[in-house]
């Protein structure tokens, strides 16, 4: 009766918090991306005579903004600043790629195989900027010239389909009868690797330093509904001689640089499933990272990641650069196959511990599981059931620990009423009383420390995992790797940051509710019994479905593993265990050493407190 009238309480003092929390908090919406643009068109403007009463306003314009753009281009230039744009699109099996002439480089980059989180195909390059892809130097003239502001010539068909095969298509900007600049694109059906090589033709005096950048301006447009999610799992990186350098923009409005130095085999930006990587096979001497953390309006965000790598220029007649360039989803079995280290980018956690288990136990017995059954619901369901049966022998372990510390109460309540004015005695008496019974307060514990590695190592696996990214269970959870709410709040509660309801939390939340009141006994922690649930429930609101659901079926898994504990081992007693020597089974345990630690302690206490008294005197 005590049970249900504590459960009620609780149920009302939760009602009475979110009412109370309902009126004084700020609403909070979603965060949506908007419909990406299929075929945005950069557009040039021009200055057009309309009028012969305006032909001496229009001339002073037309002089006026050629002085700017030679200004801005200098004579070398800036006539290629303007011209007439052409598109080539190159249809493959994984992506659709646009190249423009305005930048002689890449303009749209499709996947095919992925939708974005409202069902549009995922945009690789931010339509909202220009091309991407461009080379950054200064001029002989000493300006700083980037391509991606100039026009380039391209002689190729404007649609090209790949069926196998692949397809080179070249951007050449000639600046006079022997100087020129190309960029030669290679497109290969069936791979997400794109080659580009950067050729400088007799350009001594066209660039004035012995340095140039290969550039991607603005990496990785929105894929998915929560902007926030995103922009945590959004970064750039430079990796050098095996080191990794990165960027990452935590707060708003803050600009965060990198340019390190020295042998670089690549970079690349991320944001939480998807990367552009710029790949040097002969390694860049130098690389540049750049990263913005942006505010959107209803408390949403974005990050924009500019990446580079920088080469030399010798001054030699003819010079070139090769590079590839990665375009696609971060599938750890895709992106391990680079053998670059790319996969370092992806974030499995702590390196000494959870990443191991990921990368060499989590990931291969998912997709081996997989492999026989395609919904990764019940992946999710069977893996669980796994690792229930791997801890298994430390579960029984703990039953038997906990029905034997339930069978003490009595004795260790008689020997606090005893010593309960002298704490130490009563220490003792309660060490010895485990130690007579051969029980190990802290066995208990161990399951739930085993459990723990893998708990957050799948919380990495379900929070990265493109392969669980949209993938649905059964009825409401639509996407596993994501939450599944069933309500949306209309405030946030607070700490917890929790704005929508979970209906796996909160069944995971019952489960733990009946857990805990099959193996609690202890009046005293009857409190813990409702709060710890609660609490768990609160917190697991916002995480992803797939892990709500690993942790509900491994409550489910325990409440039945405990069901028949409680039916098979009913006879379990406490009964002194058998000593030898005047020692427990002729060997130390732990509760004999915690008592002889107790006890040395104890001594060098006293100890300290004579020396303190003598010298006192």
């Amino acid at each position: 009766m005590q049970d249900t009238k504590a459960f009620i309480g609780f149920v009302i003092i939760g009602l009475l918090i979110a009412v109370w929390l309902w009126f004084v908090s700020p609403p909070v919406k979603v965060v949506k991306t908007k419909k990406p643009s299929d075929t945005t068109q950069v557009k040039i403007d021009s200055v057009k005579v309309n009028a012969p009463a305006a032909q001496a306003d229009t001339a002073a314009v037309v002089v006026s903004d050629s002085a700017k753009t030679i200004n801005a281009f200098g004579n070398m230039f800036a006539r290629f600043s303007r011209g007439e744009e052409k598109d080539i699109t190159i249809h493959t099996s994984l992506y659709i790629a646009v190249l423009s002439s305005h930048g002689g480089a890449l303009k749209q980059f499709q996947l095919a195989q992925y939708k974005t989180w409202n069902g549009y195909p995922v945009q690789l390059i931010d339509q909202s900027g220009p091309t991407e892809l461009n080379v950054l130097f200064e001029s002989g003239e000493g300006k700083l010239i980037s391509t991606k502001d100039l026009f380039f010539a391209m002689n190729a068909p404007t649609d090209i389909e790949l069926h196998g095969d692949s397809a080179i298509i070249t951007a050449v900007l000639r600046i006079d009868s022997v100087s020129s600049i190309e960029k030669r694109f290679t497109f290969h059906d069936g791979s997400y690797l794109v080659d580009a090589d950067f050729i400088f033709n007799h350009c001594e005096n066209v660039i004035g330093n012995y340095h140039y950048q290969i550039t991607w301006d603005k990496a990785l447009p929105f894929a998915e509904a929560n902007s926030i999610d995103e922009c945590n799992g959004a970064e750039a990186f430079a990796y050098q001689n095996g080191e990794l350098e990165s960027v990452d923009a935590t707060k708003f409005d803050d600009t965060y640089k990198k340019a390190p130095d020295g042998t670089t085999d690549w970079v690349a930006a991320r944001n939480k499933y998807f990367t552009t990587a710029l790949i040097a096979p002969s390694p860049a001497d130098g690389a540049y990272l750049e990263g913005k953390r942006i505010g959107l309006p209803d408390n949403g965000a974005k990050e924009e990641y500019n990446i580079a790598l920088q080469f030399p220029y010798r001054k030699n007649a003819v010079e070139q650069s090769h590079i590839r360039v990665f375009l696609g989803p971060l599938d750890y079995k895709l992106v391990k196959g680079l053998n670059i280290g790319l996969d370092n980018i992806m974030s499995f956690g702590w390196a000494w511990l959870t990443r191991p288990i990921d990368v060499y136990f989590m990931i291969p017995v998912f997709n081996l599981i997989h492999m026989l059954i395609p919904n990764f619901g019940w992946v999710i369901v069977v893996f669980s059931l796994l690792i229930k049966a791997l801890l298994y022998p430390f579960g029984i372990k703990q039953m038997r620990s906990a029905k034997r510390m339930q069978l003490m109460q009595p004795l260790m309540q008689e020997a606090k009423e005893k010593y309960k004015d002298d704490p130490t005695k009563m220490n003792q008496s309660v060490m010895r009383m485990y130690q007579e019974y051969g029980i190990n307060p802290l066995s208990g514990c161990l399951p739930m420390i085993l459990q723990m590695p893998i708990l957050y190592a799948m919380w990495y696996v379900l929070r990265n995992s493109i392969q669980l990214r949209q993938q649905p269970f059964i009825w409401w959870i639509k996407d596993l790797s994501a939450p599944d709410t069933l309500i949306n709040l209309p405030f946030t509660l607070p700490i917890f940051g929790m704005h929508q309801i979970s209906g796996l939390a909160v069944m995971m939340g019952v489960a733990m509710l009946i857990q805990q009141q099959m193996t609690v006994k202890d009046p005293r922690q009857k409190a813990m019994v409702y709060m710890t649930p609660i609490l768990m429930m609160l917190l697991f609101m916002g995480f992803p479905s797939g892990l709500n659901l690993y942790y509900l079926m491994f409550n489910l898994f325990s409440i039945g593993q405990q069901a028949y504990f409680n039916k098979r081992h009913s006879e379990i007693k406490l009964v002194p265990v058998v000593k030898t020597n005047g020692k427990s089974g002729g060997k130390m345990s732990f509760t004999q050493r915690l008592m002889e630690t107790q006890k040395n302690m104890e001594k060098q206490r006293s100890t300290t407190m004579k020396q303190q008294q003598r010298k006192k005197r």
